[in-house]
């Protein structure tokens, strides 16, 4: 699976301005190839490999603070939403509310993984429900799904939800349910 850099560029920005004290000791831990792609730069159009460049440091990141793997990628992931949806893109999120939001989820994750295997299963604009769908994805436990969801959590918050709710159900091997709840 690949990831966008633009997704990727977040992750050294994260550790550097969150946990600045592992930052240095952090960086020496990573592949030489990945490591010097922080440093040097990430492409933003490029297209980088899942594992290496971000399962593998929110990993070693988890390890060196004490941290559950799973909640440094949704807080990694509600960091990248704040970078990314600045702006313009603020204003858009606002303008269509949560609902419409969720129904650009596979559109938005087409566009930072690949494959992204995502469907909607169903939306519930009264009850304020919504189910996703990831098929040959990653396993339901993997760090990138909590990446994901902690990114759709800011989201729906920016776009006017007051509460969000974001659980996940494993199926099969790589097979998951995301169920979204929000007022």
């Amino acid at each position: 699976m690949e990831i966008k850099g633009v997704a990727v560029k977040t992750l050294p920005k994260y550790i550097e301005l969150k946990y600045p004290y592992i930052f240095d000791n952090w960086l020496s831990r990573l592949d030489e190839g990945v490591r010097d792609n922080f440093v040097t730069g990430i492409y933003s159009s490029r297209w980088y490999d899942v594992d290496r460049f971000v399962r593998r440091p929110i990993l070693i990141a988890a390890e060196m603070i004490y941290l559950e793997p799973k909640n440094l990628a949704w807080d990694m992931g509600e960091f990248s939403a704040q970078y990314a949806l600045n702006g313009i893109y603020r204003f858009f999120l606002r303008f269509g509310g949560p609902e419409n939001m969720i129904k650009r989820v596979p559109f938005f994750l087409q566009n930072y993984y690949k494959p992204a295997n995502v469907k909607i299963d169903y939306i519930d604009a009264d009850n304020k429900k919504a189910e996703l769908f990831f098929y040959n994805f990653v396993k339901s436990d993997d760090v990138i799904i909590y990446r994901i969801a902690g990114w759709g959590y800011y989201t729906l918050l920016t776009s006017g939800a007051k509460t969000a709710k974001i659980k996940i159900k494993a199926l099969e091997v790589l097979n998951s349910k995301m169920f979204i709840e929000w007022s």
